[in-house]
């Protein structure tokens, strides 16, 4: 297998298990923090683990000290797009009629929205049946998404 679909899955297993302590902190029903406060303690567990991997990857750690300004400012954009983000699902989750599971699988149409801007900003457009492939994805996407949000 891919490494990068490893790393993909892996990362689509963490952000699926990171909505259970979020839910649990922001709903109503659990412990109902201000999703201001919710979001602030996110983004702080997001850099101690940050920190934590620099400390115990000093490859890493020293390509910092060569770090492409540009990338600095794209990746800082990525970060605070991400925040808006988190806070919606944080906001969701919080909300006392949402379910988990519901929210998590309408925050993941995000697939759809990269694969426009992917095609839109890089010209990331397939071709033959790669193309096919990836419209009938997409179009399962938006038809599952409203499936879940008329439910509820």
């Amino acid at each position: 297998m891919r490494a990068w679909i490893i790393y993909a899955m892996a990362a689509s297993a963490a952000y699926g298990l990171s909505a259970i302590p979020l839910k649990y902190a922001a709903n109503r029903n659990n412990l109902s923090a201000p999703s201001e406060l919710v979001l602030l303690s996110s983004c702080a567990g997001a850099l101690i683990g940050s920190v934590a991997y620099l400390i115990f990857s000093w490859k890493s750690a020293s390509a910092l000290m060569f770090a492409n300004k540009e990338a600095i400012v794209w990746s800082g954009l990525s970060g605070l797009i991400s925040v808006a983000g988190s806070l919606a699902v944080i906001k969701a989750l919080g909300h006392p009629l949402s379910d988990t599971s519901n929210v998590m699988a309408l925050m993941n149409t995000n697939v759809f929205f990269t694969v426009v801007f992917g095609a839109i900003i890089f010209g990331e457009m397939p071709e033959g049946i790669e193309l096919v492939r990836v419209i009938l994805g997409a179009l399962f996407i938006v038809v599952g998404a409203g499936i879940i949000a008329g439910k509820g």
